[in-house]
């Protein structure tokens, strides 16, 4: 199955449990497209994603605005992505969302690109404020270029993004004002293997953690 959303606004959604606040897609090979739309003020009470929840084979989202959506017991508030071909996001921002594990977005898969996007003053519950990564295999490898990660909290690890067992690029990239009650304030980083991380003209400042880093 394929979906596709182009130019729509999507909002004040509520679900009381299961999977997607205001839009479910999963199956194997399914495909998601989200281009130029607004997801916002979705509440998901028991379940993850707190507008999206999607679990197929690839998902790309451009040019998309991710707002005020939560789900309180669940990964995602504004997005649990789960793709075994891999997730690419272009021109998103991702604000004031609030998810158990991934206050802005959730995302699970071994090719990961985020570009040109923003993700601010989000909150994670139990960690990842921004952005939780984690790899389907040890195969994993996400790239940020020229994201902002601003204001973002954990309650927990990764104020800005949580990773665990991916290699990791950041290009020009700035995360600041972050903040985590344990660690990594700005960045908290579970590797192990070939996990590795890079920073290429990418600036940490302001970040606070009650832990470590």
């Amino acid at each position: 199955a394929a979906v596709s959303i182009s130019s729509s606004i999507i909002d004040l959604s509520f679900l009381l449990s299961g999977s997607g606040g205001a839009l479910l897609c999963r199956g194997a090979g399914a495909t998601l497209s989200i281009s130029n739309s607004s997801l916002r003020y979705s509440t998901n009470v028991g379940g993850s994603g707190g507008a999206v929840s999607f679990n197929g084979s690839r998902v790309r989202v451009a040019s998309t605005v991710f707002d005020s959506n939560k789900c309180s017991r669940g990964r995602g508030g504004g997005m649990l992505a789960q793709a075994t071909d891999g997730v690419e996001l272009v021109g998103l921002t991702v604000k004031s969302n609030r998810g158990q594990v991934g206050g802005g977005l959730n995302l699970v898969a071994d090719v990961v690109t985020v570009t040109d996007s923003s993700f601010t003053s989000n909150n994670g519950l139990a960690g990842g404020g921004g952005i939780i990564l984690a790899g389907l295999t040890s195969a994993c490898a996400a790239v940020l270029q020229r994201v902002q990660l601003a204001s973002n909290a954990a309650t927990g690890s990764g104020g800005g993004v949580s990773a665990t067992g991916c290699a990791l690029v950041f290009d020009t990239c700035r995360l600041s004002s972050n903040t985590a009650t344990a660690n990594g304030a700005g960045l908290y980083f579970d590797g192990s293997g070939a996990a590795r991380v890079r920073l290429l003209a990418t600036q940490l400042s302001r970040n606070v953690a009650q832990g470590s880093g």
